[in-house]
């Protein structure tokens, strides 16, 4: 008798058994994941509404929010209707919102596109975060449930065993996101993450699995087909044909190379313009960079060497070599810099590295710095701070300046406290600190790019006669031009340094303006 019941249990053991690793599999899965998505979608947004702190916390706090429900609904299900049971189901759902997600996204940008950051940022991480990851953390409590059902002996075991699997699948979801976004197309990401929760869930449920493996799957198979080359063109509101030459990811975000009307040509980060070339005969699309370098004749004589942070196109380090000076160009992403030389003719001198610590691991004087660094439509804030400006005089040969190009406003009062923060907080290191906005700029443009001059010296030459209007050239029209007077600000440290906030007016405008002239669907498709 005793033996009969030995085999009973045993028999009753075996599938349980079964099922716990299963599960334990599905927690593991379904909290990378968790992960995949939040980091996906950041990557879809910020192209559309900047890489900001702001944008950032918005998907956070999105992700939280939808983790607190699933967990709260999960474990209330799990109690009526069983714990595997609603894991299961959590999870197909999950994984089906999941493989939804890229094709939401084009409606998605084309619906919330002229939102501001705050909100448009705030609708899309609900419409693509929360969805799939209410679910997907629902799986977790379930699956305690069910594993735990012989009673609570081994409750805390069972739990303490799921969310540490399920904390690990984050953390591997963390860092295979990183690969996924960066190599793969981001339909397969998404799809190919969703295969992944499907297939332990398979074993739970396996009708509704199969069904969801299948449509998954199909999905999937049909974009790993249709991964090859694919023309992107479209015509701007300028009646001129764009299209996208190249797209890709680097550590720092989307890059893309845009021609228009096959004479300009474009580098776009994070779906802000950083620089473009006339390809007729090599000069800058823009002419900010011969305002720089006409700043930095008023400051300095006869200069011979000079540093710019931040590459682009690489326009400006082209100007200043064909001076004759010598050049440095610091850039702290390498696939700008190879881009920089495959698409826009740069043959000068590039670092791959960031731009303070160039300087701190380097101690060479220059006669000219040249501020110039934009991370998508942000300038980096630690590139502006008191302690970033010491260190830049340190590197300033007698008599040298700094020259920086701040994209904003000095008469719009919301752009303003920006402008005056950086003012305030180079005029705490250099003594002599002069802002020139573009002279050229209509007074009704919403930005524009305002040159700031940093040195323990005066401007050296003194002002040319004639109307900055009228002048040949940008660098003529700013040594007709007064410094404007900027009232002190905020002083950037960094321990603390608010800059992304001041900006965020103007990267709303600066996005708005490139969406004038490159169609929304070469920028973001």
């Amino acid at each position: 008798m005793s033996q009969i019941n030995t085999q009973s249990d045993s028999q009753v053991t075996k599938p349980r058994q079964y099922l716990k690793y299963t599960g334990l599999a599905l927690a593991t899965v379904a909290g990378a994941a968790v992960m995949v998505v939040e980091l996906g979608v950041a990557r879809v947004l910020t192209p559309v509404f900047g890489g900001s702190i702001t944008v950032w916390a918005i998907v956070i706090a999105t992700t939280m929010l939808a983790l607190a429900l699933g967990y709260a609904v999960g474990g209330y299900l799990a109690d009526r209707m069983g714990g595997l049971k609603v894991a299961a189901w959590a999870a197909i759902i999950g994984a089906l919102l999941c493989a939804v997600i890229p094709f939401l996204r084009m409606p998605l940008i084309h619906a919330t596109i002229d939102l501001s950051t705050l909100v448009g940022a705030t609708v899309g991480a609900l419409v693509l975060i929360a969805p799939p990851l209410f679910f997907f953390s629902q799986v977790s409590p379930a699956l305690i449930r069910g594993l735990a059902a012989d009673g609570v002996s081994h409750v805390g075991v069972t739990a303490g065993g799921v969310y540490a699997l399920s904390t690990l699948g984050s953390l591997v979801g963390t860092l295979g996101a990183v690969w996924l976004f960066l190599y793969m197309p981001i339909t397969l990401g998404f799809v190919g993450i969703a295969l992944l929760v499907v297939l332990p869930a398979l074993i739970i449920r396996p009708l509704a699995g199969g069904a969801a493996l299948l449509l998954i799957g199909s999905v999937f198979a049909f974009q790993l087909l249709a991964t090859g080359p694919q023309q992107i063109s479209a015509m701007n509101a300028r009646g001129k044909l764009c299209e996208l030459l190249y797209k890709g990811h680097s550590l720092y975000g989307e890059l893309r190379v845009i021609e228009e009307a096959g004479r300009f040509r474009y580098l776009v980060v994070n779906g802000s313009d950083q620089g473009g070339l006339d390809r007729l005969d090599g000069s800058s699309a823009y002419r900010y960079s011969d305002g720089l370098i006409g700043l930095g004749e008023q400051y300095v004589r006869n200069s011979e060497s000079a540093l710019i942070i931040g590459l682009g196109a690489g326009i400006m380090g082209t100007k200043l070599a064909r001076k004759g000076l010598d050049v440095v160009v610091v850039e702290i992403d390498p696939e700008i810099v190879r881009l920089a030389h495959e698409y826009f003719y740069f043959q000068g001198k590039a670092v791959a590295a960031d731009g303070r610590r160039y300087l701190q691991r380097n101690d060479r004087k220059w006669d000219l710095i040249f501020v110039d660094a934009y991370l998508g439509d942000s300038p980096p804030w630690q590139l502006y701070t008191h302690e970033a400006f010491s260190l830049y005089r340190d590197r300033l040969k007698p008599g040298g300046a700094v020259i920086v190009n701040f994209i904003g406003s000095h008469l719009d009062q919301e752009q303003l406290p920006a402008l005056q923060a950086v003012v305030a907080t180079a005029g705490g290191v250099f003594s002599s600190v002069d802002v020139y906005p573009d002279p050229w700029e209509p007074d009704d443009s919403p930005t524009r790019n305002l040159y700031i001059a940093a040195a323990d010296h005066q401007r050296i030459e003194p002002r040319h006669a004639g109307n900055p209007r009228l002048a040949p050239s940008l660098g003529e029209a700013i040594a007709r031009t007064q410094p404007f007077f900027v009232d002190k600000g905020v002083i950037l440290s960094d321990e603390a340094a608010p800059l992304e906030s001041l900006v965020l007016r103007t990267a709303e405008s600066l996005r708005h303006q490139t969406r004038g002239y490159l169609p929304v669907s070469v920028l973001y498709r």
